[in-house]
């Protein structure tokens, strides 16, 4: 088994013999030269820096910020003869690990050297674990879009779905059938790995559903029944579910807990269809008994389905933006404009703040 790695720093050659002596049972490397402490580090990677505050033109704080300014963890021992520990204590911009006043007593530098390598040590394995971690996470962020990004989307339709963490619980899935266009826009609890895992059976049922000409209604009632069966009680989707046929002029509409779809008129005027269902997986062991409306649709109309997280979203302040604000930048301009102008009414509101919940907006042009 390799020696832990000791890197020290002082310009005293009578303190580097001691600090070597001592340190005989450690790989140890040395330099007087503070310049040289960033390429030793990369070179040597040591478990422990040994650094001390007095190195003629520079001091160990500014060895040591540019240490971790450069990304270096290794753990840091400070050293000096001026300096006290409540002094150390007090400066904790040196961003050392832990100090010893010189001169010190080896066993009190032992006792202190080997706890900092035990730290490294431990600080090693979790950032490993992260890394891999971070490596699984990325693999199941790529699978979960392969799985669920099989939409259907011709010139006309726009989209904007911005998960706030890596995994989000919104999901789009859209498709032809026959002669018409089903967009299914989804919500469900949360924004974590459990909540993207459920996007995964809605897209397999809304895609063999779709491939098989199965009806509207039949789909949400299998969907409703099968996450009934695969959530915990706590979790459940909200959703919207359109049926676009062009042809005959016709918006067929479902909506389960979701926000109200807008149907932006191409003389300005704007059609809301609110939700008249419980959201899918809220109603257990009972069948549901999807209410489907029927509204007239014309070229030039836009049709605009997006989760709460659109105007939901706090700014500085804690306020929030609303629904009403987001319609009201929907009708301020041409039917046209619409998506852009919701998204830009979101984005103004949040200002710097970071979003706490997914948005998801979808347009489809008539």
């Amino acid at each position: 088994m390799s020696k832990p790695r000791v890197l020290v720093i002082d310009d005293d050659p009578i303190a580097i013999r001691t600090l070597t002596r001592a340190l005989r049972s450690y790989e140890i490397l040395t330099t007087s030269d503070p310049s040289e402490v960033l390429d030793l580090c990369c070179s040597f990677d040591p478990a422990v820096v040994i650094c001390d505050y007095f190195l003629g033109d520079v001091t160990g704080r500014e060895v040591i910020k540019a240490m971790r300014d450069a990304g270096i963890r290794s753990q840091v021992l400070l050293m000096s003869g001026t300096l006290t520990s409540n002094d150390w204590a007090e400066w904790a911009v040196f961003l050392a690990d832990d100090f010893v006043a010189k001169p010190f007593h080896s066993d009190l530098l032992l006792y202190k050297v080997e706890r900092l390598i035990e730290a490294d040590s431990v600080a090693r394995e979790l950032i490993a674990a992260s890394e891999r971690d971070e490596r699984e996470a990325e693999a199941a962020h790529d699978l979960l879009a392969r799985m669920t990004d099989r939409g259907v989307y011709p010139a006309g339709v726009r989209i904007l779905n911005a998960p706030a963490r890596r995994f989000g619980g919104d999901v789009v899935l859209a498709s032809n059938v026959g002669d018409r266009y089903r967009l299914f826009v989804g919500d469900v609890t949360g924004h974590t790995l459990a909540s993207a895992l459920v996007t995964i059976p809605l897209s397999m049922i809304f895609y063999g559903a779709s491939r098989n000409n199965v009806p509207m209604r039949e789909l949400l009632e299998t969907m409703n029944e099968q996450l009934g069966h695969l959530l915990p009680r706590s979790m459940f989707c909200a959703a919207v579910m359109l049926e676009l046929d062009r042809s005959a002029g016709r918006l067929t509409a479902w909506s389960g807990g979701a926000p109200d779809v807008a149907v932006l008129r191409g003389d300005g005027s704007l059609l809301r269809i609110p939700s008249t269902s419980p959201p899918l997986a809220v109603l257990r062991n009972i069948p549901l008994a999807p209410e489907l409306s029927e509204h007239a649709i014309a070229a030039g109309d836009r049709i605009l389905a997006f989760t709460d997280g659109l105007y939901e979203v706090m700014d500085l302040l804690g306020g929030m933006l609303g629904l009403e604000r987001v319609l009201a930048a929907a009708t301020a301009g041409a039917p046209d404009g619409a998506f852009d102008r919701m998204v830009a009414a979101r984005t103004a509101h949040q200002g710097g703040r970071k979003p706490d919940d997914d948005v998801c907006l979808v347009e489809v042009a008539v």
